[in-house]
């Protein structure tokens, strides 16, 4: 448990930093799919399809994610901006 207050801030740099992982996410998985060859197996077939279900799912989420992760910057500038001019009203205020 933090005994510390948590700052919050509004810093471009530290919205930089926090996505900067994801935008190194490799989703090349398109062209892999699992695929049962000879199994008659009605689990193995369910189980087939549950991973490519999973892995479709897997590709939309990344894609998602670095898509917004694109946004973070121009939108972190803007909050920065907000929250710089909200101080100095509250600072003029005081």
């Amino acid at each position: 448990m933090r005994n510390d207050p948590l700052k919050l801030t509004s810093n471009v740099a530290a919205a930089q930093d926090a996505v900067a992982g994801i935008a190194e996410i490799t989703t090349d998985v398109q062209a892999q799919k699992v695929e049962l060859r000879s199994s008659n197996i009605a689990s193995m077939k369910d189980a087939a399809v549950v991973t490519n279900t999973a892995l479709e799912g897997i590709l939309k989420l990344s894609a998602t994610l670095i898509s917004h992760s694109r946004n973070v910057d121009s939108l972190a500038k803007k909050i920065e901006q907000r929250d710089s001019l909200d101080a100095a009203i509250w600072g003029a205020e005081s």
